[in-house]
């Protein structure tokens, strides 16, 4: 109980998700806590790999599971950076959700996944950046995709 771990499990575990009823949906970085359980998920991957027959599928499941999560949290980081900057205000921001059809969650995560995916697998087709911060959300998009 005294170690960092088991104190790391504890902040994890603590019920975020309540602060919704007080906050609206409008802050998801109130989750954040539950990244303090990854250290268990290595721990589980490495124990299963050592017990399983098959090392290579886990292995390949868990390089896509990776690359999915890396999509997400870019996608989500583009959608935050909109927010920020004002939907609708250029090209490349996501569009404005006033618009019903880019004002479904469906198509707002649809969107960003997308854009995600294209940006970070240097396909591009997407609208060029406007705004000089836009350039460098693009640009460390790049760096991080390359290696």
């Amino acid at each position: 109980m005294k170690s960092v771990q088991f104190k790391m499990d504890l902040v994890s575990m603590i019920p975020t998700d309540l602060l919704y009823l007080v906050v609206g949906l409008k802050f998801p970085e109130i989750r954040l806590n539950k990244l303090f359980r990854f250290n268990r998920m290595l721990e589980f991957f490495q124990r299963t790999e050592t017990r399983t027959n098959y090392p290579n599928a886990l292995r390949i499941s868990n390089l896509v599971m990776y690359i999915v999560i890396i999509i997400h949290w870019n996608a989500c980081l583009y959608y935050s950076v909109s927010k920020y900057i004002g939907f609708g205000s250029d090209r490349f921001v996501y569009p404005d959700p006033a618009n019903p059809e880019f004002g479904r969650l469906v198509r707002k995560y649809a969107y960003s996944m997308y854009w995600s995916t294209l940006t970070l697998t240097t396909i591009g087709e997407t609208p060029p950046p406007v705004r000089n911060s836009e350039y460098f959300f693009v640009v460390t998009d790049f760096l991080v995709s390359v290696p």
